[in-house]
């Protein structure tokens, strides 16, 4: 920890105490060199961030995370458009599928959000 440049602290590992007044950080270090960086690292969406984050206040240099308004950009992943040909060259794609003109692909780590964006899927 002495010798690094920079640390990564993942939200979803930090926790906080307030059982000695405010709201403070806990299993954290104590101290950092002052040319170190801490880089708060996320990928969850605001609503499933569950730490408290105004224990960490003033704690972190950077932000890491798929939002584009993060200091350090991280796609949370990468899709590559495809032709229906190519697709259905593959030969594992159910007839049912190889027969239609137009895709649709859903990928989700949380299908009931507070969004209701289940609901939208299903009218699809």
């Amino acid at each position: 920890l002495s010798s690094s440049d920079a640390v990564l602290f993942h939200s979803r590992d930090l926790q906080a105490t307030d059982e000695q007044g405010p709201l403070r950080p806990l299993s954290v270090p104590e101290t950092r060199i002052s040319s170190q960086h801490w880089i708060f690292y996320d990928f969850e969406s605001p609503v499933h961030t569950v730490v408290p984050l105004e224990a960490f206040n003033n704690f972190f240099n950077h932000t890491l995370s798929y939002r584009l308004t993060s200091d350090i950009y991280v796609p949370y992943r990468r899709l590559l458009p495809r032709s229906l040909e190519e697709i259905n060259r593959r030969g594992d794609v159910p007839e049912t599928i190889q027969n239609k003109r137009k895709l649709i692909a859903w990928i989700v780590s949380n299908c009931e959000a507070p969004s209701r964006r289940m609901e939208l899927v299903n009218q699809l």
